[in-house]
């Protein structure tokens, strides 16, 4: 998985102000608009506030907090493009609204468009310096660009201005240990965890940064604790098979890879993983389907092969068997 890829943030609307200058009745349509919009969004419905959106916004007089309410429903159930659309109608008609610039860079982040991602984060902070949420998300694009020593200035920026938030330590935890700098990695997750008991994230990056300094029974003990806070998440289930491939224990790396690719199936990583402990549970067809599959993508590309004779092939020629 990609690290980091969790950073859209709900931080709420404002409520709106009126002018007098316009008509009662517009006013009261628009308003009501806006608070459908904010009730769905504050319930967690963004299908129907999407759907909302879609239905009224061409019949709403334009205004930035409703395409930004439309824009975050859109992000929220993968529209990235759609939303993209409305927070760019939230700019242009507020070209200071700094969570609109944020929210562009997030759903940018997320169509791996990272450049434009980091101008959208570099100019919220332009026009709001003291924005510690606008350099930690800066920082994790800096990060994706592999721009690490910069990433870690932008996620300490975050956290002289917010020492309080457990996202900050974690994403700092991450880029320290993209540095080989393990020590001040694990203690960056170890302050994350100090702040949010229950953050299973800050458990996986300390598992990993663990298992980077071979302390693998205490990484170990991590990624047990990340699955018992999240057991749908995907990369602390991978982080527990590396560890019981270090210890060889392939059954179990198994068992957890392929939990790995129930939630998260077709990642080319995760099948070579597998493919290595198959190999070392002595299961030489599987492995070499396993690798296989790492080769060409993911399971779903295996279908060109009408009773896979390649997998035999590939079998014997590593294997011999």
């Amino acid at each position: 998985m990609k690290k980091g890829l969790w950073l859209v943030f709900f931080l709420g609307f404002s409520i709106l102000c009126w002018g007098q200058a316009l008509p009662q009745k517009p006013k009261l349509e628009i308003k009501e608009l806006y608070q459908q919009l904010l009730k769905y969004n504050q319930e967690r419905e963004y299908q129907k506030s999407f759907d909302f959106c879609q239905q009224h916004v061409d019949a709403m007089v334009q205004n930035s907090e409703i395409y930004f309410a439309c824009g975050f429903a859109s992000n929220e159930i993968g529209k990235y493009t759609k939303a993209l659309e409305y927070y760019d109608q939230a700019i242009s008609l507020d070209p200071k609204y700094v969570l609109a610039y944020i929210n562009r860079g997030n759903t940018l982040y997320r169509l791996e468009r990272y450049e434009e991602s980091l101008e959208s984060f570099d100019q919220a902070i332009s026009l709001d310096p003291k924005y510690a949420l606008a350099y930690s998300n800066q920082g994790s694009a800096l990060y994706a660009l592999r721009r690490y020593e910069e990433s870690l200035e932008s996620f300490d920026q975050a956290i002289s201005l917010d020492p309080e938030l457990a996202f900050f330590y974690f994403g700092r935890g991450f880029t320290l240990n993209a540095l080989r700098r393990y020590e001040e990695s694990l203690e960056s997750f170890d302050q994350a965890i100090s702040l949010d008991p229950k953050y299973a994230l800050a458990y996986t990056g300390r598992g990993y940064t663990l298992l980077d300094l071979k302390r693998y029974e205490e990484s170990l003990e991590s990624f047990d604790q990340a699955i018992s806070l999240d057991p749908k998440y995907a990369l602390a289930y991978n982080g527990r098979a590396l560890i019981h491939l270090f210890l060889k224990k392939s059954t179990l790396a198994i068992q957890d890879l392929e939990t790995v690719l129930e939630l998260a199936p077709n990642k080319s990583v995760v099948h070579y993983n597998l493919g290595w402990a198959y190999y070392l549970n002595n299961q030489p067809y599987h492995s070499a389907r396993a690798y296989l599959r790492g080769i060409l993508g993911g399971a779903d590309a295996l279908q060109t092969f009408k009773g896979f004779p390649v997998i035999d092939l590939i079998s014997k020629s590593l294997f011999g068997n």
